[in-house]
C-alpha cells in the first residue's frame, strides 16, 4: 500500500474568549476534512488536545507544543490558516517546519497541487 502524505495544520487556536477558540477549532475542522478528502492525512492539532488547556492539569502550552513540534517533523508538509500570523505558536510551527525542511502550504489550490502530484 502507497504511503499517503501528512499535512499538519497549523493556526491560531488560543484566545481568552472561549467562543473564538471554538471558531479556531470549527475553522481548523473544515480544513482538516477538505484535506482527508484530497487523500491526503490531516494533522490536527485543534482537534487532538481541543479545550486540553483547561482539562488538564498537569500539561501545559509548552507541553503541547513541543509535542507537535515533535510531531511535524514526521509530516510532509504544512498547512496554514488564514489565522496563523495571529499565533506565536503557529509562527513557531512554521520555523521548525523550516528547519526541518517541511512543504509549506500558505493556499489550498497549492496543496491540491502538491498532492496531485504526490
Amino acid at each position: 500500500m502507497r504511503k499517503k502524505p501528512i499535512i499538519y495544520i497549523c493556526g491560531k487556536y488560543s484566545d481568552s474568549d472561549k467562543k473564538e477558540v471554538t471558531k479556531n477549532i470549527n475553522k481548523a475542522r473544515k480544513v482538516a476534512i477538505q484535506i482527508w478528502d484530497m487523500g491526503a492525512v490531516a494533522i490536527c492539532p485543534h482537534l487532538n488536545t481541543a479545550y486540553f488547556d483547561i482539562l488538564c492539569k498537569k500539561a501545559k502550552y509548552n507541553n503541547f507544543l513541543n509535542g507537535y513540534l515533535n510531531i511535524i517533523e514526521m509530516c510532509n508538509g504544512l498547512f496554514l490558516l488564514d489565522n496563523w500570523r495571529e499565533s506565536k505558536g503557529s509562527k513557531k510551527e512554521k520555523k521548525h517546519a523550516q528547519k526541518w525542511h517541511i512543504d509549506i502550504f500558505y493556499e489550498m489550490e497549492d496543496l491540491e497541487d502538491y498532492l496531485r502530484k504526490y
